[in-house]
């Protein structure tokens, strides 16, 4: 694959993957943890905004702390794609990335 072809997106990639794994407990209604993620669905612009909130998503999802191990769970290719998709859009470094997750 050459460039970003086959890359995730917002809308095709990340907004399902929080509907099937992650909405059922963190919506604007429920929002366990103090976590709403219906929220982030509404915006659009992935990353750059609510960035505390991607931040923790990208820290959860990266030491499989999320979803919990009683809830159903991505494939591990689901989960490293969104992996993936947080750390471009919020361009983290390997460093900045292992600083964020310690």
């Amino acid at each position: 694959m050459s460039g970003n072809e086959g890359a995730l997106t917002f809308e095709e990639g990340v907004i399902p993957f929080i509907d099937t794994y992650c909405i059922d407990c963190h919506a604007t209604d429920i929002q366990e943890g103090d976590t709403d993620l219906e929220t982030l669905q509404n915006i659009g612009e992935g990353p750059k905004k609510e960035r505390e909130t991607w931040k923790l998503m990208f820290k959860q999802l990266s030491e499989g702390e999320m979803p919990p191990e009683d809830e159903y769970q991505p494939s591990p290719e689901e989960r490293a794609a969104v992996v993936s998709w947080l750390k471009e859009g919020l361009g983290l470094t390997d460093s900045a990335e292992a600083a964020l997750v310690e």
